[in-house]
């Protein structure tokens, strides 16, 4: 049998010198040792690093690694700044892969990741000096038995968590009350739940500020118990006292598997929902309502989705906001358009809107049907894009302008390719929203091509 092209033989726990030459789409290094492909955490593009093997895939010449010593550093290269990142702590939070690089080394890294996908953002935007405190908006896994739960994040390619308690991306409030909301679980004896018994109370918390309150939300695997309502008490007092709203809702998600969501949620003290100021425009925003993580950053990109690229109020007779979310969009284009249509999948979202809770491509479609030619599209879809449906849809109304907020480019770039034979791509730009990660959000303006109408 000819072996001398078969990848080398790696066991996990085994080390190896290697050039790390690209980054893969979590962020890790890449590298190639003798036909095997290496993810690297914490390492870089141009780096030579000793790697020491995690993870061997079966079936795949795949492996997982993690860097040990470092023979030529990235010239960004720094020491992670919180304590609980995975270069630091035993068990540490895999979620910040780029914060070893200085700011000016991740722009530089996603910059070259959207290069890879021919999208060159005409401008990269950010918050000066922003890059820690910024997220408004945290998910939190709880596990651990009555009197040691503990709050964390999924570790990489794993069901275990990490200690998040004093995360250095939140803002202060969701870190303090975080921090307030274990110690109080645990006072009354609250365990996480156990996914491989089933067993344990509360399964995640989702925690969002508007910079003055917090809204609480508690996702429990059963009924909600006299400990929980407790629990919901006495943290509301805990921010009363130090001159802080807190309001505590609770959902039930009995599901197996790690879906944080819940269907609907009952409030058990404090404030029933969170004001928040976006871009010039009241939100109100429930237990269930999407936060943008980085609102500071956001706000800009919504700003600039209801104007031209040149920064033009853009204005006509109907506009549509397709997965208009909490409505930030939706409220300024309303001073822009005598009509606006707007559309969400998500209950509380569609409520807040006025409009029943619809996908986007039933909602083009009964638009279609209505006749409707609207001047503009707004369209700020998941991170799955918004597909094939949804383009063709778009294509059958032939707007005159488009505007794309996307939050994963590779599928921007798969929708912006279906669209290229009608519409042009006027300008595109980038904002760090979500610094320390790999994530962008890009806004990409298009403008309908002569004869492009159907």
């Amino acid at each position: 049998m000819n072996t001398k092209n078969k990848p080398a033989r790696l066991l996990e726990g085994d080390t190896a010198h290697v050039e790390i030459t690209a980054t893969d789409d979590d962020g890790l290094g890449l590298a190639n040792h003798k036909g095997l492909a290496l993810h690297i955490a914490g390492g870089f593009a141009g780096e030579h690093v000793l790697v020491k093997v995690t993870h061997v895939a079966k079936q795949r010449p795949v492996a997982h690694a993690v860097v040990v010593n470092i023979v030529r550093p990235h010239l960004q290269r720094r020491r992670a700044p919180c304590s609980h990142h995975e270069s630091r702590a035993r068990v540490g939070c895999t979620g910040c892969p780029l914060m070893l690089l200085k700011p000016a080394g991740q722009h530089a890294l996603k910059q070259e990741q959207l290069a890879k996908l021919r999208l060159t953002p005409d401008r990269w935007v950010e918050v000066e000096g922003a890059e820690l405190g910024y997220r408004w908006s945290a998910k939190r896994v709880a596990q651990g038995s009555a009197g040691r739960l503990m709050l964390g994040s999924y570790l990489r390619r794993s069901h275990r968590i990490a200690d998040m308690i004093t995360c250095v991306v939140d803002h202060p409030l969701i870190q303090t009350c975080a921090m307030e909301l274990q110690r109080l679980a645990n006072d009354l004896r609250i365990a996480g739940y156990d996914e491989s018994t089933c067993m344990g109370e509360l399964r995640y918390v989702w925690l969002k500020t508007n910079g003055k309150g917090v809204l609480v939300t508690l996702i429990t695997s059963r009924e909600v118990t006299e400990e929980l309502r407790t629990l919901a008490s006495q943290l509301v007092d805990a921010g009363r006292a130090r001159g802080v709203d807190v309001g505590v809702h609770v959902g039930v998600q009995n599901d197996t598997g790690n879906n944080m969501r819940t269907e609907s949620t009952v409030l058990l003290t404090g404030a029933q929902t969170l004001s928040l100021e976006l871009a010039g425009v009241t939100l109100e925003l429930g237990p269930l309502g999407f936060l943008q993580p980085n609102p500071a950053v956001a706000a800009l990109a919504y700003t600039d989705l209801c104007h031209s690229a040149s920064g033009q109020p853009v204005s006509g007779t109907l506009a549509l906001d397709v997965y208009a979310g909490a409505g930030a969009t939706t409220h300024q284009l309303r001073r822009q358009f005598s009509q606006v249509l707007a559309n969400d999948a998500d209950h509380e979202s569609a409520r807040l809107l006025g409009v029943k809770p619809q996908d986007a491509r039933d909602f083009l479609n009964d638009v279609i049907h209505q006749g409707a030619t609207p001047s503009l599209a707004v369209c700020n879809p998941p991170r799955g894009g918004m597909g094939k449906d949804v383009c063709d849809s778009l294509i059958k109304l032939a707007p005159e302008r488009i505007h794309i907020m996307s939050c994963n480019p590779v599928s921007l770039a798969r929708d912006l390719k279906q669209l290229g034979a009608h519409y042009s791509i006027e300008s595109t730009r980038a904002y760090d929203t979500l610094p320390q990660t790999l994530h962008v959000e890009v806004v990409t303006w298009l403008t309908r091509n002569e004869g492009g109408s159907q």
